[in-house]
């Protein structure tokens, strides 16, 4: 007997020993605790659990605990709204408004679990410390739902003031439109080199975009959609189709005038005005709300397709002439003639007969180059007149652009003949050979030196 009973005093003393090794280690545990409702789901377990009424009171105790950590990070989360409340971070792609309300809910949220998740255990709430801490959750949530609240307010009010206005915006603009041609001054399309400088835009407001972009996120959240930016929203793919459609018309648009230079646009002058026209409702009448706008780009696009062709034309022939010119500028009307057997040079009057023969086999060349030019221009009076008399009054300015390229051609062709020649001449490399005889006292030369002047005078000429 006194055996068992110095057994049981020692086991006795080995389970108090454990159970203040327990309660030590529970309460270094939980004062570091990392997350209030990973303690709290831990002493929910433990309450389960069937072990020694000290440590499990011991583990009850620790509940206060727990509402300190979350009343820790209820003031962690409210650091963070009023540092970043006036500027909130925004995910990728995130609209201002519903981002900053996506944001100040994401802070809300992980409060509010932890606060659900406490109400599994009524007497938790129920103590001092409990209604402390919902006290100081409830006061902070309903400062994060003010801000909610007043963001969405402000949205709503600013979209229905301003939305209307951006849907009444013409589908074109230029960016560098004065006001006065803004009143509508500006009704007479331009033509020519003037249409060049005017390069228009797609007025299709970035604030729209914004606008359709925080509907979807707002609806997302929750909040009631006022009706117009709702129907917005709805025609999102049909606004995107339009914009690109638009710009695309817009490229093709600029490009073509671009390759035009000024005498082609001189010539298409009453072309480019009858384009002008056609895009003209697009920054004088049609807006966003326009049934029209598909039927609009069609339009345009098939005028500038008309328009295209033409300029295609237009230049192809162009390029012909200026083929046939520089054909002209680069010819060469001093052929020598090849050096003969053994290398010796031919005489003087064999040397210039034989570049006068050259030189009429090129002068016939040119001149059916030349005669070409004339039904060329008559095709492109053709094709921007529908006339081929040749004197057309509207091509007086392209028909005196292709005179002064002539001109200009020629004039090249001589003045590089003339310079190469007079370098041929004044080298150390002989072009022909003269016969020299001795009369005593004197050197006879043949030709002579007054012969070889006009032979070289009459092949300048």
């Amino acid at each position: 007997q006194n055996q068992w009973k110095a057994v049981m005093d020692w086991f006795n003393r080995e389970v108090l020993a454990i159970e203040g090794e327990a309660k030590h280690f529970i309460d270094e545990s939980f004062k570091t605790l990392r997350s209030a409702e990973g303690a709290f789901d831990l002493l929910l377990k433990f309450k389960h659990i069937r072990t020694r009424d000290a440590i499990n009171t011991q583990l009850m105790r620790k509940f206060n605990d727990i509402l300190l950590q979350f009343g820790k990070e209820v003031d962690t989360m409210n650091s963070i709204y009023q540092q970043y409340k006036d500027d909130p971070p925004l995910s990728k792609n995130q609209p201002p408004v519903a981002g900053a309300i996506m944001w100040e809910r994401s802070l809300f949220h992980r409060m509010k679990h932890v606060i659900i998740r406490f109400q599994v255990l009524d007497e938790m709430l129920s103590t001092d410390q409990g209604k402390q801490a919902r006290m100081r959750y409830l006061t902070v949530a309903k400062e994060m739902k003010v801000f909610e609240d007043e963001k969405y307010a402000a949205w709503r009010e600013q979209v229905e003031q301003v939305l209307p206005g951006y849907l009444k915006r013409n589908l074109l603009a230029k960016p560098t439109q004065t006001e006065e041609e803004g009143q509508g001054k500006d009704d007479a399309p331009a033509g020519g080199e003037e249409a060049k400088k005017v390069k228009y835009v797609v007025d299709f407001a970035p604030e729209l975009a914004e606008i359709i972009t925080e509907t979807k996120y707002m609806e997302q959240l929750g909040f009631p959609i006022p009706e117009t930016a709702r129907n917005v929203a709805l025609q999102e793919d049909k606004y995107i189709r339009y914009v690109d459609g638009l710009r695309h018309m817009l490229n093709r648009y600029h490009s073509l005038l671009g390759s035009l230079d000024e005498a082609e646009a001189q010539l298409l002058d009453e072309h480019i005005r009858e384009l002008r026209r056609v895009l003209r409702p697009g920054y004088k009448r049609l807006n966003w709300n326009s049934l029209g706008i598909n039927d609009y780009v069609s339009r345009v696009q098939q005028a500038m397709g008309k328009f295209e062709s033409l300029v295609n034309q237009i230049q192809k022939n162009a390029r012909d002439i200026n083929a046939r010119l520089a054909m002209v500028e680069t010819s060469n009307l001093f052929k020598i003639p090849p050096p003969k057997a053994g290398e010796t040079l031919p005489g003087a009057k064999e040397f210039f007969e034989h570049i006068e023969r050259e030189r009429s086999k090129d002068y016939e060349l040119l001149a059916r180059k030349y005669r070409a030019i004339g039904p060329l221009l008559t095709k492109m009076e053709g094709l921007v007149v529908h006339t081929n008399t040749g004197k057309s009054p509207k091509l007086n300015s392209y028909y005196s652009y292709w005179e002064k390229r002539v001109y200009e051609a020629l004039t090249t062709l001589v003045k590089k003949n003339l310079s190469w020649f007079c370098r041929a001449i004044t080298t150390a490399s002989p072009l022909f050979q003269i016969d020299a005889m001795l009369s005593a006292p004197e050197i006879v030369l043949t030709p002579n030196p007054n012969e070889i002047y006009k032979l070289c005078m009459n092949c300048v000429r």
